[in-house]
């Protein structure tokens, strides 16, 4: 008996979100990884214009990219689910360059939202996105760093203390395909959600 496919569209958030994690993973052996705040995808060769002219899809723009560019987090992820499921138009920007964080939110926005986004980076980066002026830091009981000003006025965590929270337990994992499988992982065996409170071992054969 032939299985049914879903379509993105026909997909929930969570099933997409799955969906994206599974081929992040599917991905990671050919994809080139490359942390480091404020880049995305590395090429600045490509003119999207002047290929698509000659018929080149979004879908094969993708694909070839995951071959050709280094990527960091999101960019993987935007690159995973515009190959696997061509839903992104390149044609709005001009080449490789043009990808930034705004973009990527708007190629994932019908999965992840921002907070998720900035949250995974954050943990695949291992330094919060909330830096700014907020560069004095103190250490809890636990020994975890937090940014100063982390926490609200009702005493809860914010999202800098949060995200920073994160970013300490998971830069234990210290290879960049490795901190990313993990992270893609925890996705999965949320159903979606992303969890970076749970650790994850990597265990090599």
């Amino acid at each position: 008996m032939a299985v049914k496919t879903m379509t993105f569209k026909q997909m929930t958030r969570q099933e997409r979100k799955v969906a994206i994690a599974k081929d992040v993973i599917a991905n990671l052996d050919v994809m080139d990884f490359r942390k480091g705040n404020g880049y995305v995808v590395s090429d600045d060769d490509i003119d999207f214009e002047r290929i698509m002219r000659f018929g080149v899809t979004n879908q094969q723009i993708a694909n070839e990219a995951k071959k050709q560019c280094q990527v960091c987090a999101r960019g993987a992820m935007m690159l995973c689910k515009i190959g696997k499921f061509n839903e992104f138009d390149f044609s709005e920007l001009e080449g490789f360059s043009d990808i930034d964080d705004e973009t990527t939110t708007d190629a994932l926005e019908e999965a992840f939202d921002q907070d998720e986004l900035e949250m995974i980076e954050s943990c695949f980066e291992g330094s919060s996105y909330y830096n700014g002026d907020l560069d004095l830091y103190f250490k809890d009981d636990e020994g975890y760093q937090y940014t100063w000003g982390g926490i609200d006025l009702n005493g809860r965590k914010s999202g800098i203390r949060r995200f920073t929270d994160a970013r300490n337990n998971w830069s234990e994992i210290e290879d960049d395909k490795d901190r990313l499988r993990a992270i893609m992982q925890n996705i999965i065996d949320h159903k979606g959600d992303f969890k970076p409170t749970v650790m994850y071992e990597v265990v090599w054969a």
